[in-house]
Protein backbone atom coordinates (compact mmCIF):
# COMPACT_ATOMS: atom_id res chain seq x y z
CA UNK A 1 0.00 0.00 0.00
CA UNK A 2 1.38 3.45 -1.05
CA UNK A 3 2.52 5.84 1.68
CA UNK A 4 1.03 9.31 2.21
CA UNK A 5 4.38 10.76 1.01
CA UNK A 6 4.12 8.94 -2.34
CA UNK A 7 0.55 10.08 -2.83
CA UNK A 8 1.48 13.70 -2.11
CA UNK A 9 4.38 13.53 -4.59
CA UNK A 10 2.09 12.09 -7.27
CA UNK A 11 -0.50 14.84 -6.72
CA UNK A 12 2.19 17.54 -7.01
CA UNK A 13 3.63 16.05 -10.22
CA UNK A 14 0.14 15.69 -11.72
CA UNK A 15 -0.56 19.40 -11.27
CA UNK A 16 2.85 20.32 -12.67
CA UNK A 17 2.10 18.31 -15.84
CA UNK A 18 -1.31 19.97 -16.18
CA UNK A 19 0.10 23.49 -15.81
CA UNK A 20 2.94 22.79 -18.27
CA UNK A 21 0.43 21.42 -20.81
CA UNK A 22 -1.75 24.53 -20.53
CA UNK A 23 1.26 26.79 -21.09
CA UNK A 24 2.28 24.85 -24.20
CA UNK A 25 -1.27 24.90 -25.57
CA UNK A 26 -1.51 28.68 -25.14
CA UNK A 27 1.85 29.14 -26.88
CA UNK A 28 0.85 26.95 -29.86
CA UNK A 29 -2.48 28.74 -30.17
CA UNK A 30 -0.68 32.05 -30.26
CA UNK A 31 1.59 30.86 -33.07
CA UNK A 32 -1.33 29.55 -35.12
CA UNK A 33 -3.80 32.38 -34.72
CA UNK A 34 -1.61 35.40 -34.13
CA UNK A 35 1.70 34.66 -35.85
CA UNK A 36 0.64 34.66 -39.53
CA UNK A 37 -0.75 38.18 -39.22
CA UNK A 38 2.76 39.42 -38.63
CA UNK A 39 4.59 37.18 -41.05
CA UNK A 40 5.80 38.83 -44.27
CA UNK A 41 8.56 36.52 -45.32
CA UNK A 42 11.82 38.16 -44.24
CA UNK A 43 10.33 41.57 -43.48
CA UNK A 44 8.80 43.05 -40.36
CA UNK A 45 5.02 43.49 -40.55
CA UNK A 46 3.97 46.65 -42.38
CA UNK A 47 1.12 47.16 -39.91
CA UNK A 48 0.88 45.75 -36.43
CA UNK A 49 -2.28 44.09 -35.19
CA UNK A 50 -4.93 46.52 -34.15
CA UNK A 51 -3.36 49.51 -35.86
CA UNK A 52 -5.25 51.51 -38.49
CA UNK A 53 -3.81 50.96 -41.99
CA UNK A 54 -2.65 54.24 -43.59
CA UNK A 55 -2.90 53.87 -47.38
CA UNK A 56 -1.01 55.52 -50.22
CA UNK A 57 -3.00 55.74 -53.45
CA UNK A 58 -1.18 54.88 -56.67
CA UNK A 59 -3.03 55.89 -59.84
CA UNK A 60 -2.44 53.68 -62.86
CA UNK A 61 -3.44 54.27 -66.50
CA UNK A 62 -3.63 51.39 -68.96
CA UNK A 63 -4.86 50.73 -72.47
CA UNK A 64 -5.54 47.04 -72.90
CA UNK A 65 -6.08 45.67 -69.39
CA UNK A 66 -9.59 45.58 -68.00
CA UNK A 67 -10.12 47.02 -64.52
CA UNK A 68 -11.22 43.62 -63.22
CA UNK A 69 -7.82 42.12 -64.12
CA UNK A 70 -5.69 44.79 -62.46
CA UNK A 71 -8.06 44.97 -59.48
CA UNK A 72 -7.70 41.23 -58.84
CA UNK A 73 -3.92 41.39 -59.00
CA UNK A 74 -3.88 44.56 -56.87
CA UNK A 75 -5.93 42.78 -54.19
CA UNK A 76 -3.30 40.03 -54.08
CA UNK A 77 -0.59 42.65 -53.73
CA UNK A 78 -2.37 44.25 -50.77
CA UNK A 79 -1.86 41.04 -48.82
CA UNK A 80 1.86 41.81 -49.13
CA UNK A 81 1.63 45.54 -48.60
CA UNK A 82 -1.75 46.74 -47.28
CA UNK A 83 -0.51 50.33 -47.22
CA UNK A 84 -0.83 50.58 -51.01
CA UNK A 85 -4.12 51.24 -52.81
CA UNK A 86 -4.13 50.88 -56.60
CA UNK A 87 -6.66 52.94 -58.56
CA UNK A 88 -6.72 51.78 -62.17
CA UNK A 89 -8.21 53.57 -65.16
CA UNK A 90 -8.53 52.08 -68.65
CA UNK A 91 -7.93 54.84 -71.20
CA UNK A 92 -8.96 54.80 -74.86
CA UNK A 93 -6.09 54.44 -77.32
CA UNK A 94 -7.48 57.34 -79.35
CA UNK A 95 -5.36 60.40 -78.57
CA UNK A 96 -3.84 58.54 -75.60
CA UNK A 97 -0.40 60.08 -76.03
CA UNK A 98 -1.80 63.60 -76.28
CA UNK A 99 -4.06 63.12 -73.24
CA UNK A 100 -1.22 61.61 -71.22
CA UNK A 101 1.25 64.40 -71.99
CA UNK A 102 -1.33 67.06 -71.12
CA UNK A 103 -2.36 65.38 -67.85
CA UNK A 104 1.23 64.96 -66.68
CA UNK A 105 2.08 68.53 -67.64
CA UNK A 106 -0.85 69.76 -65.55
CA UNK A 107 0.21 67.60 -62.59
CA UNK A 108 -2.99 65.58 -62.64
CA UNK A 109 -1.74 62.48 -64.40
CA UNK A 110 -1.12 58.95 -63.14
CA UNK A 111 1.77 57.51 -61.14
CA UNK A 112 1.96 54.54 -63.51
CA UNK A 113 1.15 54.72 -67.21
CA UNK A 114 1.30 52.45 -70.27
CA UNK A 115 4.11 52.91 -72.79
CA UNK A 116 4.78 51.26 -76.14
CA UNK A 117 7.97 49.23 -76.21
CA UNK A 118 9.54 51.79 -78.58
CA UNK A 119 8.85 54.80 -76.36
CA UNK A 120 12.01 54.61 -74.19
CA UNK A 121 13.69 56.04 -77.30
CA UNK A 122 11.04 58.72 -77.80
CA UNK A 123 12.24 61.78 -75.89
CA UNK A 124 8.90 63.57 -75.74
CA UNK A 125 7.42 60.72 -73.68
CA UNK A 126 10.38 59.64 -71.62
CA UNK A 127 11.01 63.17 -70.41
CA UNK A 128 7.82 62.61 -68.43
CA UNK A 129 8.95 59.29 -66.92
CA UNK A 130 11.57 58.18 -64.44
CA UNK A 131 13.65 55.00 -64.35
CA UNK A 132 13.29 52.36 -61.70
CA UNK A 133 15.26 52.90 -58.48
CA UNK A 134 18.15 50.46 -58.13
CA UNK A 135 16.68 49.30 -54.81
CA UNK A 136 13.73 47.58 -56.52
CA UNK A 137 15.56 45.23 -58.91
CA UNK A 138 19.08 44.80 -60.24
CA UNK A 139 19.92 44.84 -63.93
CA UNK A 140 21.07 41.23 -63.71
CA UNK A 141 17.74 40.18 -62.23
CA UNK A 142 15.86 42.02 -64.99
CA UNK A 143 17.96 40.41 -67.73
CA UNK A 144 17.48 36.94 -66.27
CA UNK A 145 13.71 37.37 -65.79
CA UNK A 146 12.61 38.38 -69.29
CA UNK A 147 13.20 37.27 -72.87
CA UNK A 148 15.92 39.20 -74.70
CA UNK A 149 13.75 41.70 -76.55
CA UNK A 150 12.45 43.17 -73.27
CA UNK A 151 15.76 44.43 -71.81
CA UNK A 152 16.75 45.51 -75.32
CA UNK A 153 13.67 47.75 -75.38
CA UNK A 154 13.28 48.85 -71.77
CA UNK A 155 16.86 49.27 -70.57
CA UNK A 156 18.42 52.54 -71.63
CA UNK A 157 21.59 54.12 -70.25
CA UNK A 158 21.92 51.21 -67.80
CA UNK A 159 18.55 52.08 -66.29
CA UNK A 160 15.27 50.13 -66.32
CA UNK A 161 12.41 52.19 -67.73
CA UNK A 162 9.47 49.83 -67.56
CA UNK A 163 7.87 46.42 -67.06
CA UNK A 164 5.76 44.68 -69.73
CA UNK A 165 2.98 42.37 -68.58
CA UNK A 166 2.75 40.65 -71.96
CA UNK A 167 4.47 40.33 -75.31
CA UNK A 168 2.91 39.65 -78.73
CA UNK A 169 4.53 38.39 -81.93
CA UNK A 170 3.47 38.07 -85.55
CA UNK A 171 2.22 34.61 -86.49
CA UNK A 172 0.72 32.87 -89.53
CA UNK A 173 -3.08 32.44 -89.80
CA UNK A 174 -4.60 30.03 -92.34
CA UNK A 175 -8.14 28.95 -93.23
CA UNK A 176 -8.37 25.19 -92.69
CA UNK A 177 -11.44 24.77 -94.91
CA UNK A 178 -9.78 26.48 -97.88
CA UNK A 179 -6.67 24.40 -97.29
CA UNK A 180 -8.79 21.24 -97.32
CA UNK A 181 -10.40 22.12 -100.65
CA UNK A 182 -6.96 22.44 -102.24
CA UNK A 183 -5.65 19.35 -100.42
CA UNK A 184 -3.04 21.36 -98.56
CA UNK A 185 -1.89 19.51 -95.47
CA UNK A 186 0.40 21.85 -93.57
CA UNK A 187 1.02 25.59 -93.18
CA UNK A 188 4.20 26.97 -94.77
CA UNK A 189 7.47 27.32 -92.90
CA UNK A 190 9.29 29.53 -95.45
CA UNK A 191 8.30 32.58 -97.50
CA UNK A 192 8.92 30.68 -100.72
CA UNK A 193 6.30 28.19 -99.61
CA UNK A 194 3.98 31.12 -98.87
CA UNK A 195 4.43 32.36 -102.43
CA UNK A 196 3.62 28.95 -103.90
CA UNK A 197 0.58 28.38 -101.67
CA UNK A 198 -0.74 31.86 -102.35
CA UNK A 199 -0.65 31.19 -106.10
CA UNK A 200 -2.55 27.95 -105.55
CA UNK A 201 -5.20 29.55 -103.35
CA UNK A 202 -5.77 32.77 -105.32
CA UNK A 203 -9.01 32.95 -107.34
CA UNK A 204 -9.45 35.69 -109.94
CA UNK A 205 -12.51 35.88 -112.22
CA UNK A 206 -12.59 36.62 -115.95
CA UNK A 207 -12.96 40.33 -115.28
CA UNK A 208 -9.78 40.41 -113.20
CA UNK A 209 -11.57 40.70 -109.87
CA UNK A 210 -10.01 39.00 -106.88
CA UNK A 211 -12.61 36.51 -105.67
CA UNK A 212 -10.33 34.84 -103.14
CA UNK A 213 -6.99 36.20 -101.98
CA UNK A 214 -4.24 33.68 -101.38
CA UNK A 215 -2.81 35.87 -98.62
CA UNK A 216 -3.52 39.35 -97.31
CA UNK A 217 -0.18 40.93 -98.19
CA UNK A 218 1.19 43.52 -100.57
CA UNK A 219 -0.44 46.83 -99.60
CA UNK A 220 -0.19 49.29 -96.74
CA UNK A 221 -3.35 50.91 -95.38
CA UNK A 222 -5.70 47.94 -95.83
CA UNK A 223 -3.34 45.33 -94.32
CA UNK A 224 -3.40 44.82 -90.55
CA UNK A 225 -0.04 45.92 -89.13
CA UNK A 226 1.67 46.13 -92.53
CA UNK A 227 4.57 48.17 -91.06
CA UNK A 228 5.32 45.30 -88.69
CA UNK A 229 5.29 42.77 -91.54
CA UNK A 230 7.80 44.91 -93.44
CA UNK A 231 9.93 45.25 -90.30
CA UNK A 232 9.83 41.48 -89.79
CA UNK A 233 10.96 40.77 -93.35
CA UNK A 234 13.81 43.27 -93.10
CA UNK A 235 15.02 41.87 -89.78
CA UNK A 236 14.85 38.34 -91.18
CA UNK A 237 16.94 39.52 -94.12
CA UNK A 238 19.62 40.81 -91.78
CA UNK A 239 18.85 44.49 -92.35
CA UNK A 240 19.60 46.96 -89.58
CA UNK A 241 16.62 49.28 -89.16
CA UNK A 242 17.98 51.48 -86.39
CA UNK A 243 18.76 54.94 -87.72
CA UNK A 244 19.35 54.02 -91.35
CA UNK A 245 18.40 51.05 -93.45
CA UNK A 246 21.55 49.18 -94.31
CA UNK A 247 22.76 45.61 -94.61
CA UNK A 248 24.06 44.30 -91.30
CA UNK A 249 27.57 42.95 -91.72
CA UNK A 250 28.32 39.65 -90.08
CA UNK A 251 24.72 38.46 -90.25
CA UNK A 252 24.13 34.72 -90.16
CA UNK A 253 22.31 35.18 -93.45
CA UNK A 254 24.85 36.30 -96.02
CA UNK A 255 22.82 36.27 -99.23
CA UNK A 256 19.09 35.81 -99.55
CA UNK A 257 16.07 37.18 -101.36
CA UNK A 258 15.40 39.61 -98.49
CA UNK A 259 18.99 40.81 -98.04
CA UNK A 260 18.29 44.38 -99.12
CA UNK A 261 15.51 46.86 -98.44
CA UNK A 262 14.74 46.98 -102.16
CA UNK A 263 14.35 43.19 -102.24
CA UNK A 264 12.01 43.27 -99.24
CA UNK A 265 9.77 45.91 -100.82
CA UNK A 266 9.65 44.05 -104.11
CA UNK A 267 8.89 40.75 -102.37
CA UNK A 268 6.09 42.35 -100.38
CA UNK A 269 4.47 44.54 -103.06
CA UNK A 270 4.53 41.74 -105.67
CA UNK A 271 1.46 40.32 -103.90
CA UNK A 272 -0.40 43.50 -104.93
CA UNK A 273 1.22 43.98 -108.34
CA UNK A 274 -1.14 43.06 -111.23
CA UNK A 275 1.89 42.35 -113.45
CA UNK A 276 3.31 39.82 -110.98
CA UNK A 277 2.53 36.10 -110.99
CA UNK A 278 1.98 36.50 -107.23
CA UNK A 279 -0.86 38.99 -107.64
CA UNK A 280 -3.53 38.31 -105.01
CA UNK A 281 -4.33 41.68 -103.41
CA UNK A 282 -4.82 45.36 -104.26
CA UNK A 283 -5.71 48.73 -102.78
CA UNK A 284 -9.41 48.23 -103.53
CA UNK A 285 -9.73 45.34 -101.07
CA UNK A 286 -11.40 45.78 -97.69
CA UNK A 287 -9.42 45.62 -94.47
CA UNK A 288 -7.44 42.39 -94.35
CA UNK A 289 -8.82 41.11 -91.04
CA UNK A 290 -12.39 41.48 -92.31
CA UNK A 291 -11.56 39.72 -95.59
CA UNK A 292 -9.98 36.79 -93.75
CA UNK A 293 -12.94 36.59 -91.35
CA UNK A 294 -15.30 36.49 -94.35
CA UNK A 295 -13.40 33.51 -95.83
CA UNK A 296 -12.34 35.56 -98.85
CA UNK A 297 -8.66 35.18 -98.01
CA UNK A 298 -6.89 31.90 -97.27
CA UNK A 299 -3.97 33.22 -95.25
CA UNK A 300 -2.91 36.30 -93.27
CA UNK A 301 -0.21 37.55 -90.89
CA UNK A 302 -1.47 38.60 -87.48
CA UNK A 303 -0.95 38.90 -83.75
CA UNK A 304 -2.35 37.03 -80.77
CA UNK A 305 -4.86 39.80 -80.12
CA UNK A 306 -6.37 39.16 -83.57
CA UNK A 307 -7.68 35.83 -82.29
CA UNK A 308 -10.16 37.62 -80.03
CA UNK A 309 -11.13 39.97 -82.86
CA UNK A 310 -11.73 37.07 -85.24
CA UNK A 311 -13.91 35.37 -82.62
CA UNK A 312 -16.11 38.47 -82.67
CA UNK A 313 -16.12 38.91 -86.45
CA UNK A 314 -16.67 35.25 -87.34
CA UNK A 315 -17.22 32.90 -84.36
CA UNK A 316 -17.35 29.76 -86.54
CA UNK A 317 -14.31 30.51 -88.67
CA UNK A 318 -12.22 27.35 -88.98
CA UNK A 319 -8.62 28.45 -88.98
CA UNK A 320 -5.24 27.58 -87.53
CA UNK A 321 -2.28 29.58 -86.28
CA UNK A 322 1.32 28.54 -86.86
CA UNK A 323 4.79 30.02 -86.49
CA UNK A 324 5.71 32.90 -88.76
CA UNK A 325 7.53 31.72 -91.91
CA UNK A 326 11.28 32.24 -92.15
CA UNK A 327 13.56 32.85 -95.14
CA UNK A 328 14.89 29.31 -94.81
CA UNK A 329 14.06 26.08 -93.04
CA UNK A 330 17.77 25.49 -92.39
CA UNK A 331 17.90 24.53 -88.68
CA UNK A 332 21.33 26.15 -88.33
CA UNK A 333 19.80 29.58 -88.95
CA UNK A 334 18.19 31.08 -85.86
CA UNK A 335 14.56 32.12 -86.47
CA UNK A 336 13.70 35.81 -86.38
CA UNK A 337 10.34 36.86 -84.98
CA UNK A 338 8.85 40.31 -84.53
CA UNK A 339 7.50 41.68 -81.25
CA UNK A 340 4.98 44.47 -80.67
CA UNK A 341 3.85 45.08 -77.10
CA UNK A 342 3.29 47.55 -74.28
CA UNK A 343 4.65 47.96 -70.79
CA UNK A 344 4.21 50.24 -67.79
CA UNK A 345 6.50 52.95 -66.49
CA UNK A 346 6.37 55.50 -63.64
CA UNK A 347 5.78 59.23 -64.12
CA UNK A 348 8.54 61.65 -63.23
CA UNK A 349 6.05 63.68 -61.16
CA UNK A 350 5.08 60.68 -59.01
CA UNK A 351 5.85 61.01 -55.31
CA UNK A 352 5.53 57.24 -54.98
CA UNK A 353 8.08 56.04 -57.50
CA UNK A 354 9.59 53.24 -55.44
CA UNK A 355 6.19 51.91 -54.35
CA UNK A 356 4.93 52.14 -57.93
CA UNK A 357 7.86 50.19 -59.32
CA UNK A 358 7.55 47.61 -56.55
CA UNK A 359 3.96 47.04 -57.66
CA UNK A 360 5.08 46.67 -61.30
CA UNK A 361 7.73 44.19 -60.18
CA UNK A 362 5.00 42.23 -58.41
CA UNK A 363 2.77 42.29 -61.51
CA UNK A 364 5.55 40.66 -63.52
CA UNK A 365 6.50 38.08 -60.90
CA UNK A 366 6.08 34.45 -61.92
CA UNK A 367 2.92 33.86 -59.90
CA UNK A 368 1.21 37.11 -60.93
CA UNK A 369 2.24 36.62 -64.57
CA UNK A 370 0.74 33.13 -64.58
CA UNK A 371 -2.51 34.54 -63.21
CA UNK A 372 -2.41 37.39 -65.74
CA UNK A 373 -2.16 34.88 -68.61
CA UNK A 374 -5.08 32.88 -67.23
CA UNK A 375 -7.21 36.04 -67.08
CA UNK A 376 -6.20 37.65 -70.38
CA UNK A 377 -4.57 34.99 -72.59
CA UNK A 378 -1.71 37.40 -73.24
CA UNK A 379 1.67 35.73 -73.29
CA UNK A 380 4.03 36.57 -70.43
CA UNK A 381 7.54 37.78 -71.33
CA UNK A 382 9.02 35.85 -68.40
CA UNK A 383 11.59 33.25 -69.43
CA UNK A 384 10.48 30.82 -66.72
CA UNK A 385 6.91 30.72 -68.07
CA UNK A 386 7.70 30.07 -71.75
CA UNK A 387 7.58 26.27 -71.49
CA UNK A 388 4.35 26.37 -69.49
CA UNK A 389 2.48 28.68 -71.88
CA UNK A 390 3.84 26.77 -74.90
CA UNK A 391 1.48 23.97 -73.90
CA UNK A 392 -1.57 26.16 -74.49
CA UNK A 393 -3.35 24.84 -77.64
CA UNK A 394 -4.23 28.32 -78.91
CA UNK A 395 -1.56 30.70 -77.66
CA UNK A 396 1.36 28.28 -77.34
CA UNK A 397 2.74 29.25 -80.75
CA UNK A 398 3.16 32.85 -79.59
CA UNK A 399 5.05 31.76 -76.47
CA UNK A 400 7.28 29.61 -78.65
CA UNK A 401 8.28 32.64 -80.71
CA UNK A 402 9.15 35.18 -78.01
CA UNK A 403 12.59 33.71 -77.30
CA UNK A 404 13.74 34.81 -80.78
CA UNK A 405 11.62 37.96 -81.03
CA UNK A 406 13.22 41.23 -82.08
CA UNK A 407 12.19 44.85 -82.50
CA UNK A 408 13.94 48.04 -83.53
CA UNK A 409 14.47 51.41 -81.92
CA UNK A 410 12.02 53.90 -83.40
CA UNK A 411 12.16 57.62 -82.57
CA UNK A 412 8.39 57.84 -83.13
CA UNK A 413 6.44 54.64 -83.78
CA UNK A 414 3.33 56.41 -85.07
CA UNK A 415 5.32 58.42 -87.60
CA UNK A 416 7.28 55.34 -88.68
CA UNK A 417 4.05 53.38 -89.23
CA UNK A 418 2.59 56.22 -91.28
CA UNK A 419 5.74 56.58 -93.38
CA UNK A 420 5.92 52.87 -94.18
CA UNK A 421 2.23 52.62 -95.10
CA UNK A 422 2.42 55.67 -97.35
CA UNK A 423 5.60 54.42 -99.03
CA UNK A 424 4.08 51.02 -99.82
CA UNK A 425 0.87 52.46 -101.22
CA UNK A 426 2.74 55.07 -103.25
CA UNK A 427 4.64 52.25 -104.96
CA UNK A 428 1.37 50.50 -105.85
CA UNK A 429 -0.11 53.73 -107.19
CA UNK A 430 2.95 54.32 -109.38
CA UNK A 431 3.80 57.54 -107.55
CA UNK A 432 7.20 56.29 -106.42
CA UNK A 433 9.57 53.52 -107.39
CA UNK A 434 10.97 51.02 -104.92
CA UNK A 435 14.46 52.51 -104.79
CA UNK A 436 13.17 55.97 -103.96
CA UNK A 437 10.80 54.56 -101.34
CA UNK A 438 13.61 52.98 -99.32
CA UNK A 439 14.89 56.36 -98.17
CA UNK A 440 11.44 57.20 -96.81
CA UNK A 441 11.30 54.30 -94.37
CA UNK A 442 13.71 55.56 -91.73
CA UNK A 443 14.99 59.13 -91.63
Amino acid sequence: MASNHSLNTFEKNKWLFIVAGLVMAIAVAGMIFIGPQFQNKDKEPVVKKGEEVPQTEIIMWGLWDESSVIDELATSYQSIDPTIKITYKKVAITDYEKELVQALAEDRGPDIFAIHHTWPYQASIMNLAQPMPDSVMTLDEYYSSFVKVVPNDFIKDEKIWGFPLFIDTLAFFYNKDLYYIENIQDPPTTWEEVQNLSKQLTKIDLNGNIVQAGITMGAGANIARSPDIISLLMLQGGIDLSGTIQYREGSEITKNYLSSAENVLKFYTDFANPRSTLYTWNLAQNYSLDVFAQKRAAMMIGYGYHIEQLATLSPRLNYGVSKIPQISDDPSILPVNYANYWGYTVAKRSQNSESSYKFLKFLTSKEASQKYFELTKRVSPRIDLVNTIKQDPTYGVFADQILTAQSWKQPNNYEEDKRIVESIDSILKGEQNITDSVSEFVK
